[in-house]
């Protein structure tokens, strides 16, 4: 909606500095009693806490930048810094470029057995004939700390694959 309402997603701010819009995360949690597990574990006891000791918190937390940032230091790390990616200036997906000949559903099919997905760019063009090789990454639903080890799965993939194109 934001962007349907022409609200910029980057800019700049008096000083220059490049500016982005980030989602915020604004938690709060309350500790209002304590459970147990009992011996055996087959059951536990809840035990509410008395009002003096109940306690509140607040979390504010900048999601998608933390994401995006552990994505691209991993495609840097295992890719390399000059390998081609696109994207990132807004929303939740890098496109990762693949050399030409390269099969990017084949690749995709390959990393879904894996465990990972990710979705070919070729999947998105009219015919696939002449399409553009890539994968598409996703980083919105993924936990920060999953991020670098997903993507260590689909280099593993993309350099057997190159690979096999020069082999």
């Amino acid at each position: 909606f934001l962007r349907l309402a022409g609200v910029p997603f980057t800019g700049a701010d008096t000083a220059g500095r490049s500016l982005c819009l980030l989602r915020v995360e604004l938690e709060q949690v309350a500790d209002i009693g304590v459970v147990t597990p009992q011996l055996g574990g087959g059951s536990f006891r809840y035990d509410p806490l008395p009002a003096k000791l109940v306690g509140k918190r607040r979390r504010l937390r900048l999601v998608y930048a933390a994401r995006h940032d552990a994505l691209v230091r991993a495609i840097e790390r295992e890719l390399g810094p000059a390998w081609p990616v696109l994207g990132g200036d807004a929303g939740l997906h890098l496109l990762l470029g693949l050399p030409p000949g390269c099969d990017d559903a084949a690749l995709a099919t390959a990393i879904q057995a894996r465990g990972v997905t990710t979705r070919p760019l070729s999947l998105y063009h009219l015919s696939r004939r002449g399409a553009a090789r890539g994968l598409l990454l996703g980083y919105g639903a993924v936990d920060d700390e999953r991020i670098a080890g997903a993507f260590a799965v689909v280099a593993a993939e993309v350099r057997q694959a190159v690979a096999r194109l020069h082999g």
